[in-house]
């Protein structure tokens, strides 16, 4: 497959799938499209900015917290892949590239895609080990769950430190308007949860001012 095929079809897919998320899941989630134009613009000025003298480039630890689709993290390897010389060091380079999403439907496209673009690319074949130990639902708090509780991220990734950290959060669901939602059931139900939330960022919010 050419590179200018690879990327359209990337593209359009990665379009088709955000479509598909009911638009009830998308509030809950607060899931947002983020065009891969956009995305290869931020990677590739963010790559240029990188310090790469005392660590190569496969060795910077990648974070995506909010990966949707994938686009942050495609456009990533579209910016660094001509600074890897070898099939071992695109190994090192997905090895070190962690994501996160709440979105089970979207993690299924940026799987299948991502395991696209590193054959494409790099003649590597992902299974099932690599995607179980670099992809974690909820970072911070799951609002898919019917109880939301903090999540450290320590206990995700095991005490992972990140160089880099790229996404475009869920920032709109901190409301439930009931002119939103079919349903009163779920506009309530949505409502106790985000007023659950809330208080639990001030918790936070305030334990580390006390902190720091």
């Amino acid at each position: 497959m050419n590179n200018e095929t690879l990327w359209n079809n990337i593209r359009t897919n990665s379009y088709q799938a955000e479509k598909e998320i009911e638009s009830l899941t998308k509030k809950r989630t607060g899931s947002y499209y983020t065009d891969l134009y956009l995305t290869d613009v931020m990677m590739f000025e963010l790559v240029s900015k990188l310090d790469v003298k005392p660590k190569k480039i496969y060795e910077f630890t990648f974070l995506e917290p909010c990966v949707g689709s994938g686009n942050f993290v495609f456009s990533y390897l579209k910016a660094v892949r001509n600074m890897i010389k070898t099939q071992e060091e695109a190994k090192k380079l997905i090895n070190n590239i962690y994501v996160a999403d709440i979105n089970k439907q979207a993690l299924g496209f940026y799987k299948k895609s991502l395991q696209l673009i590193v054959y494409d690319y790099w003649k590597i074949t992902l299974d099932d080990t690599y995607f179980d130990s670099h992809i974690a639902s909820g970072l911070v708090f799951d609002m898919s769950k019917n109880k939301i509780e903090y999540i450290n991220i320590d206990d995700v990734f095991e005490n992972k430190r990140f160089d880099i950290i790229a996404t475009n959060p869920p920032y709109k669901n901190l409301k439930a308007e009931i002119k939103q939602y079919k349903r009163e059931a779920d506009y309530n139900s949505d409502k106790e949860n985000i007023e659950t939330l809330q208080k639990l960022l001030k918790r936070i919010l305030n334990i580390q001012i006390l902190v720091f």
